[in-house]
């Protein structure tokens, strides 16, 4: 068992100067649900970002692209499967006349149409074109045949009902559909006033299908992934511990769907010594996993944390104008004098720090932000992929708020050069209800304490 990279696999398929390698690859896979799903997804999702022409066109790519396009839509097709047969030609507009007889008139059209790429269903619709046609009927037949005329599905009559194909057909570029279609019109009668052509045709409206496609069959799925690390003897490390890792543990999880990518495993770290501590990273090497970094102490080195602080590391920080020492308050006082005039106000104080970008270096395992106040949001960023995590905390007691980000549920990518926010808001409201000559005092706070990285 191997596994393709879609890239070399698709451009074989689509480079091969012909579309019969296309076909045939389909129906190779066709019969296995496993490869041919891997193969669709494959293909859509190199098509839609290499097409180069405009969609419709006669290469498979373009195709792929145009169905893309169309996705979950029903696209109609005229002009097919046609017919003309004779008709009596009679007419006549005297009112006195005793009219003349017409008989009713038949004819068929044929057409093999081949099934557009991405189509999951059709269905059929037709009339005759002309006068005459008093009580018009038409009826069809289809057959499904692949590119090397098996039969797919035998002959069978229909009323113009949707039919549907079968999934391992939806992106073949091979399938055609054998319509007979029967007209059949006249007006069937005497006729005492009316006409009836000498000649009458027909066509056959197709109504094409188009399969619904989520994000992740057009863009492919967007794993995100957690890591484990185990020691030696097969023990899990928890964040704390400084033992050697000798095997990580990638598991993915698709941000738009239901699917997983599980127990990706990397047993070759590649190791770097930093001096105080050594760093092994994990790439998994021929997977389309994100590498992974942890880093241990060496020999008696202390832990391994950088805090930053007001007092500690602060170059690092940024505070929003207003702010002193990464914090800031509103105080309001007032006596009730019994005038009849409630003591009634309010304060606020607001505010962000933020941990500038790089800080943050590969081999993290955890972070930890406090501050103090009502209402407390924490971001984890990263420059290429935005937000990673946040939450919102909130105290009555305008208190201390802390959160820790599990580092283990990024890769090396989303952490370089990730950065932390923190946004802070606390509100003190005073409603009255005092005795006389009592001072009131309404006092909001807000205060940045620390993030500490650990490694």
């Amino acid at each position: 068992m191997f596994t393709l990279k879609s890239d070399s696999f698709i451009q074989i398929a689509m480079n091969s100067g012909s579309n019969d390698f296309y076909k045939r690859l389909n129906e190779l896979v066709a019969g296995n649900e496993t490869a041919n799903g891997q193969m669709q997804e494959w293909i859509i999702r190199y098509s839609t970002k290499n097409s180069t022409s405009t969609p419709g066109g006669s290469d498979i790519a373009n195709q792929i692209a145009d169905a893309v396009s169309k996705q979950g839509t029903t696209q109609t097709s005229d002009g097919h499967a046609n017919g003309t047969w004779a008709g009596c030609g009679k007419s006549i507009w005297d009112d006195d006349h005793s009219g003349f007889y017409c008989g009713t008139h038949s004819g068929d059209g044929y057409e093999e149409v081949l099934k557009p790429i991405g189509v999951q269903s059709f269905s059929l619709s037709a009339s005759p074109k002309g006068s005459g046609h008093n009580g018009a009927q038409t009826s069809f037949e289809i057959e499904v045949v692949d590119s090397q005329n098996n039969v797919i599905t035998p002959k069978q009559s229909s009323n113009g009902s949707i039919y549907m194909f079968s999934k391992k057909y939806v992106w073949s570029s091979g399938v055609k559909v054998r319509i007979t279609t029967h007209y059949k019109d006249g007006l069937n009668e005497n006729v005492g006033r009316g006409a009836c052509d000498s000649v009458h045709h027909g066509s056959t409206t197709i109504n094409w299908g188009y399969a619904p496609l989520s994000e992740c069959d057009i863009n492919g799925h967007e794993f995100f992934y957690t890591y484990s690390f185990y020691d030696a003897a097969g023990n899990k490390l928890s964040d704390d511990s400084n033992a050697v890792p000798v095997k990580c543990v990638a598991d993915g999880y698709c941000l738009h769907c239901e699917k997983t990518n599980p127990g990706k495993i990397d047993t070759n770290p590649v190791i770097t010594d930093n001096g105080t501590t050594i760093k092994y990273e994990f790439t998994f090497a021929h997977q389309d996993v994100p590498a992974k970094s942890r880093q241990i102490r060496k020999g008696s080195a202390t832990a391994l944390s950088y805090v930053y602080s007001p007092s500690k590391n602060s170059q690092f920080l940024d505070q929003t104008p207003g702010m002193k020492n990464f914090g800031k308050t509103q105080t309001k006082k007032a006596q009730y004098t019994g005038d009849g005039n409630k003591v009634q106000f309010e304060t606020y104080a607001a505010g962000t720090v933020s941990l500038k970008s790089g800080a943050i270096q590969q081999g993290a395992k955890k972070i930890t932000v406090s501050a103090t106040g009502e209402n407390v949001n924490f971001k984890l960023m990263s420059p290429k992929f935005g937000t990673l995590d946040e939450v919102g905390l909130y105290s009555s007691s305008h208190g201390n708020n802390t959160w820790t980000f599990n580092c283990n549920e990024y890769s090396d990518a989303q952490l370089e050069n990730a950065y932390v926010i923190v946004v802070m808001s606390s509100r003190d409201m005073n409603r009255g209800g005092h005795d006389i000559g009592d001072w009131v005092v309404c006092t909001s706070t807000i205060q940045f304490n620390s993030i500490t990285v650990t490694y």
